[in-house]
């Protein structure tokens, strides 16, 4: 639970460790270790909510729109057929946003939030 456990492409069971306690602060060099070892999808959402558990809400979002934007894993071949990964990191992203919409007082900020969880 404490480590981020990255699988090896192309190898039998080797796995990179990565503790969660330690995630560093621009999660890019992380974000290119799951995407050049073509991990998980549930890897990427693993990830994002460490940081989000970390109270890391800048890295989290980097993370969660990364992962699911044009250029990210979400929409590559190779992940196609992982429907419920694709479906978890929606989700996450979509239940950020109506959370943030429910806790602002600010109407525009609530129906921004509100039409970025509609959008996804």
């Amino acid at each position: 639970a404490g480590v981020l456990a990255v699988p090896i492409h192309e190898t039998e069971d080797e796995i990179l460790e990565l503790p969660k306690s330690e995630l560093p602060d621009d999660p890019n060099e992380i974000m290119q270790i799951l995407a050049s070892e073509l991990a998980p999808l549930k890897l990427w959402l693993e990830l994002a909510l460490a940081y989000y558990q970390q109270n890391r809400v800048p890295q989290f979002l980097m993370v969660m729109e990364t992962s699911t934007g044009d250029e990210g894993p979400f929409y590559q071949d190779y992940y196609k057929d992982d429907k419920h990964g694709r479906i978890a990191l929606l989700n996450c992203l979509a239940a950020y946003h109506v959370q943030m919409a429910s806790r602002t007082k600010s109407r525009q900020t609530k129906e921004q939030h509100f039409q970025k969880a509609t959008e996804l």
